[in-house]
């Protein structure tokens, strides 16, 4: 079969699904006509992008067997190795293992959700039909203000770089807004790789447009929420100009270290311009287990300047501090990518390296950089704010409690002439000639 069609079929039947589920939105009126046309181009670049992961994976599938014909004495003739690498069609096998391997609920999200659904429609069966949810600002979840939260059926107007706009086309961008009717494209291809992590609520919690290209900004919004996140970094490489959209999902807190951290329930992926997925390898000994850190000046202990280390500052994943395998340094300017290391499976992240150096390590200059919370709003997102909440309280507290101590022993110490006001005594007068001897008098130089 040809990889696209397949692609494209799979595409076709999660977007007519998307429209059976939310119908009395997507449609005008009781009418057949739609609400919201497809955004042509995002789609064409997902389902390329797909399309390019699945015969990479069959390419790579039958040099593999070709490396085990040639072991016993088997050789294929050039030119039908040369069709067998350009072909555009996979097997029903080489279909199946990339699916598995890379896409496990791509099916299910697709052509199994879509004949489901038409067979046993919503409200007929039990089974929950997978929904692809529109991006919405974490204000409509974390914020204490009521009046910033828009009403049911409504949502806080936003726009990504990198997944599109979350509102209807032609509606105002200054208030609550309807939400989008289109299936987010971005948002399909990261469901079919787990439905259950992303299927659920996405919500912006950072965004270097909206929020500031500081990394201060950036390690208040993640550090603390309770919840697993997906970030997702739009760069391009200065010297060829190809750009990429890649990131990585963890579902451990963000939290301030010296060293990696995390769970092996956490990969790296990328979405154009080819779909690929680094899920983590099996710990060995001490090889792997390096999956997420973040470490900035920012942390209280490392402003002692007695503490100070030589450690980078930044966010990385995977490789060695002093090589991650993925890592955005604490201007929130450049992204390090490499194609390896002990914790994450082999694949190339960012823009496609040089065919003279396929194994370089390249710095990438960040386009856009967001975060977003993902799982079920009632039980991960929700608390995970609210524990985010409880950890800026508690610092804020420490803060001012810290402000109103240091106050008071200044103010101690200026009434009762300690030694850090003690050169007032000796420098007096200093600047008309005159010092204070120890009996209190005055002596001219």
């Amino acid at each position: 079969c040809r990889a696209r069609d397949v692609v494209g079929l799979c595409h076709q039947a999660a977007r007519a699904g998307h429209l059976i589920v939310d119908q009395e939105d997507s449609f005008a009126g009781g009418t057949d006509v739609l609400v919201e046309d497809d955004d042509e181009k995002a789609v064409g670049e997902a389902v390329d992008s797909m399309t390019a992961s699945l015969l990479a994976s069959a390419r790579a599938g039958r040099e593999e067997r070709r490396r085990e014909a040639r072991r016993f004495g088997e050789h294929a003739a050039p030119d039908a190795e040369e069709e067998e690498a350009s072909s555009p069609y996979v097997t029903r096998e080489e279909l199946v293992e990339w699916q598995r391997r890379t896409l496990p609920d791509l099916f299910r999200c697709s052509v199994s959700s879509f004949v489901r659904m038409i067979l046993l429609p919503p409200g007929v069966s039990d089974l929950r039909p997978v929904r692809f949810p529109t991006f919405r600002s974490s204000a409509e979840v974390a914020s204490g203000r009521a009046a910033s939260r828009p009403r049911p059926g409504e949502v806080l107007p936003l726009t990504s770089p990198a997944l599109g706009r979350n509102h209807r086309g032609g509606t105002r961008g200054d208030g609550p807004c309807l939400p989008t009717t289109v299936m987010n494209p971005a948002v399909f291809a990261l469901a079919s790789v787990s439905s259950s992590r992303f299927g659920g609520g996405w919500y912006r919690i950072f965004s270097g447009e909206e929020d500031g290209w500081t990394f201060l900004a950036l390690e208040r919004a993640i550090v603390g929420y309770g919840g697993p996140t997906l970030l997702i970094i739009r760069a391009a490489d200065d010297e060829t100009g190809a750009a990429a959209t890649f990131g990585a999902y963890t579902a451990t807190k963000w939290e301030r270290r010296r060293d990696f951290y995390g769970t092996p329930d956490c990969f790296l992926y990328q979405l154009a311009p080819e779909l690929r997925v680094c899920r983590p390898l099996p710990r060995v000994g001490t090889r792997g287990g390096h999956y997420m850190y973040l470490h900035s000046d920012t942390n209280v202990a490392s402003c002692n300047p007695a503490r100070r280390d030589d450690l980078p500052r930044g966010l990385g994943f995977g490789g060695t501090l002093s090589s991650p395998r993925l890592f955005v340094d604490a201007g929130l300017e450049t992204v390090e990518a490499s194609h390896q290391d002990s914790t994450y499976e082999l694949g190339h992240l960012a823009a496609p390296p040089p065919p003279d150096d396929p194994r370089s390590r390249r710095a990438h200059r960040i386009e856009s950089l967001e975060v977003y919370a993902v799982g079920d709003a009632a039980t991960v997102i929700v608390p995970g704010f609210e524990e985010r909440g409880m950890r800026r309280d508690v610092a804020d507290a420490t803060l001012r409690n810290a402000r109103t101590v240091d106050r008071a022993a200044f103010l101690g110490d200026l009434r009762e002439g300690g030694k850090n006001f003690a050169h007032r005594g000796q420098v007096d007068g200093r600047a008309h000639g005159y010092l204070k001897g120890e009996d209190g008098k005055t002596n001219g130089l």
